[in-house]
């Protein structure tokens, strides 16, 4: 039979009020969790608007082509849309679908050198004053442009 001063007895009494604060903490965590309001995402993007006018398009949408510099396989540049990568130049062109506000860029920051890109097609109902004809990265990311409608 064990007496209060053994050894193992001080263990066992050590290790039970381990756990208890454990249990304590994680109760506390759980209470927390569920009863505390919960903050809702109020950030606001300057790319909100475009997000927006891209799902009320009411079907509007035009095409651009974008070439790298050659046709060069440039696998680990993206073309981004509202700033959601849309495309890579893997095949050293990219043709996207866009929509009205939509701001369209090129990510180069995986190659730390001079990329130019060049736009081949645009469809005719996109108006040409708002995009850039050749963009050109130096390991960082590159505007288009706009995309707007005639």
């Amino acid at each position: 039979m064990l007496q209060p001063d053994d050894h193992e007895w001080r263990r066992f009494f050590a290790v039970q009020r381990i756990i208890a604060l454990s249990l304590s903490i994680v109760a506390i965590v759980v209470a927390a969790v569920v009863f505390l309001p919960q903050q809702e995402d109020s950030d606001v993007s300057l790319l909100q608007p475009a997000v927006e006018t891209r799902d009320d398009a009411g079907g509007l949408f035009g095409n651009i082509k974008i070439t790298a510099d050659g046709g060069f396989s440039l696998a680990y540049a993206k073309v981004l849309v509202n700033g959601l990568a849309m495309g890579d130049f893997a095949e050293g062109e990219v043709l996207l679908r866009v929509y009205p506000g939509d701001a369209v860029s090129i990510d180069g920051r995986a190659y730390q050198r001079e990329l130019t890109f060049h736009i081949t097609s645009l469809s005719a109902n996109i108006s040409k004053d708002y995009v850039t004809t050749n963009p050109v990265t130096n390991g960082d990311i590159a505007d288009v442009g706009i995309i707007v409608f005639k």
